[in-house]
């Protein structure tokens, strides 16, 4: 019921009527998230969600992400402690079903492929994880929407990063 609102689908013509009427993907195309989840629950993504392949590469770090949810603070493969990955998900694959908004591809399947920290930090080791993994599977294509700093946590003596730099 919100696709006529949906002006970004509008404006690369990813509507009922223009390319899903042609096209609108195919379950047996894989698109990696690699973000700070998928809530694979949620009521536009479930039906393109696939769980048994979805991973978590990353523990939770009280110090940014807050309170452990999970014991040993490792949060399962359907869960979005952020909320981006979500919305990337619906972006690429919300089902055409009647209850939210579509997307831009909805019939392909979601691959969870959390490499984020629920406070929405992106370290290097689980996202090199997430990538060699999505290859391991057959991902068709993944999408990555974050930013890593390529210093922070692995070079700290690097004199780029330091108070005399800044």
């Amino acid at each position: 019921p919100w696709s006529p609102l949906q002006w970004d689908m509008q404006l690369i013509g990813a509507t009922a009527g223009t390319a899903h009427a042609t096209q609108a993907g195919d379950r047996r195309v894989l698109v990696g998230v690699i973000d700070s989840g998928v809530d694979g629950k949620h009521p536009d993504i479930a039906a393109n969600f696939d769980r048994e392949r979805s991973r978590n590469f990353v523990t939770d770090l009280p110090e940014f992400d807050g309170p452990c949810k999970y014991p040993g603070c490792v949060d399962p493969a359907d869960e979005d402690g952020n909320g981006h990955g979500t919305h990337v998900a619906g972006t690429i694959a919300a089902a055409r079903n009647g209850l939210g908004i579509a997307g831009v591809a909805p019939n392909v399947t979601i691959v969870n492929l959390r490499a984020g920290q629920d406070s929405g930090l992106f370290l290097l080791l689980p996202t090199v994880e997430a990538l060699t993994y999505a290859g391991d599977i057959g991902v068709n294509v993944v999408n990555m929407s974050y930013y890593i700093d390529p210093w922070l946590y692995n070079c700290p003596d690097n004199p780029a990063d330091s108070e005399e730099a800044r």
